[in-house]
């Protein structure tokens, strides 16, 4: 009888704690910046670019055009338009997606279509050599030394209709406010550096010769962002992006049937984005590290 008294005692002991143990043995609290988080995201955006020089060369010509200025092409707002998936890619938009490799830490890989289009009837400063005949259109011909002329999109026209920028951003987060019971409500800032690689869908008009879209790898930037992010219930949100910095292209193809036909230029670029994502917290449980061990 003492002996089953005794076992009782110990069970009655024993088992509440084995019980709280386990119950301690739950998931870690969702935290956006935690180590272990993927996101992704999609979004429009807007782009500013700085003025430069437009070098090209080709076929009796070799020319730079300094001054030069353009500007992007977005669409209007117009949700049939831009829910359209047949559609929404023809205009200006960014997908990213990333891993939080350390805590407040994370690495990622996004997809930007710009659009770099020439500004119509602007004056630039024409530079360089033009054989005889090349440009029976403007009736440019010889050589230049920073002359200027006005570029008019029915004789002359450049643009990257796709500038697509395919970046790797290295980017830290912090969480600043919540709101509800249970952080239902975050607001968070990211900052970090990217850098990426340019594929240009290119159409130049010169000398009564029209090319459309013809795509190449044309160089790379570098940049700097800075986000503001608003959580939903731990798996969605909201964020708005500004990124500048410099793109170089140095390789852009202007003509199909001439491998020696491109332009090149640098110039500072500034942009805008707005994008819904989601959030996953890929995580392992709790290790229930103060329980004793049972054997």
């Amino acid at each position: 009888m003492i002996r089953w008294l005794m076992l009782g005692v110990v069970f009655t002991i024993v088992m509440p704690d084995r019980a709280f143990c386990q119950s301690r043995k739950k998931r870690k609290p969702k935290v956006s910046f935690a180590k272990g988080t993927f996101y992704g995201s999609y979004g429009y955006n807007r782009a500013w670019y700085g003025k430069s020089t437009l070098d090209l060369t080709g076929s009796g010509y070799q020319i730079e055009l300094k001054g030069f200025r353009a500007q992007d092409d977005p669409f209007g707002f117009d949700p049939a338009q831009q829910m359209n998936p047949l559609q929404a890619t023809e205009g200006q938009y960014s997908v990213r997606a990333g891993y939080y490799l350390l805590n407040h830490y994370s690495l990622s890989i996004g997809y930007d279509k710009l659009k770099y289009v020439m500004t119509d009837n602007q004056e630039a400063f024409l530079g360089g050599q033009i054989n005889p005949g090349i440009d029976p259109v403007n009736q440019w011909s010889g050589n230049y030394t920073n002359e200027t002329v006005v570029l008019n999109s029915n004789s002359f026209f450049y643009s990257n209709s796709g500038l697509n920028n395919v970046q790797i951003d290295f980017s830290r987060t912090d969480n600043w406010l919540a709101a509800g019971r249970d952080q239902q409500i975050v607001f968070s800032t990211i900052e970090g550096l990217g850098i990426g690689g340019l594929i240009s869908d290119n159409s130049f008009l010169f000398g009564g010769i029209q090319q459309t879209k013809l795509r190449s790898f044309s160089g790379v930037s570098i940049s700097g962002h800075l986000g503001f992010r608003l959580e939903f219930f731990k798996h969605v949100f909201i964020q708005s992006n500004v990124r500048g910095g410099l793109m170089s292209q140095t390789s852009v193809r202007t003509r199909s049937t001439e491998p020696n036909a491109f332009a090149n230029q640098r110039f500072g670029f500034l942009q805008f984005d707005t994008n819904v994502g989601f959030l996953l917290y890929i995580r392992p449980t709790n290790n229930c590290n103060t329980c004793p061990t049972w054997k």
